[in-house]
């Protein structure tokens, strides 16, 4: 119950909406998701056009890399991240090592799948992208 509010009174008529229908998977405004997974298979570093890293340090060194949408944020959007989420692994490597980083890359042209660690609000949480 709200306080101040009478719900002994009659209740106008609601108006119902009916939910909004779910986005499409492609608005036409670019490539569709499918052919987002094919880019990035094909080359690894085509992911930073549709997720921005940047490197997050604190007064201990480097703590993973702030993530935000990139400029197709559709892809950023679909894997449920979070403009702020810090990633601290993909698919079992420590982004806390910078030497890691070439391997990664690397590794990402035969993955069939993304698993990517990011730490939200304290937390760390497993985002999963399938490619």
């Amino acid at each position: 119950m709200l306080a101040g509010v009478d719900y002994n009174k009659a209740t106008p008529q609601r108006q119902t909406r009916p939910a909004a229908p779910a986005a499409p998977a492609s608005n036409g405004s670019g490539p569709d998701l499918s052919s987002v997974k094919a880019e990035i298979i094909n080359n690894p570093q085509a992911l930073l056009k549709y997720i921005t890293l940047s490197r997050e340090q604190n007064e201990s060194g480097l703590i993973g890399y702030r993530l935000g949408p990139g400029s197709d944020n559709r892809l950023f959007k679909e894997a449920g991240l979070q403009t702020g989420d810090i990633a601290v692994g993909i698919n079992g490597a420590d982004l806390t090592n910078p030497a890691e980083m070439n391997r990664i890359w690397q590794s990402l042209s035969d993955a069939s799948e993304i698993s990517l660690t990011v730490q939200r609000d304290g937390q760390l949480h497993e985002i999963y992208i399938s490619l």
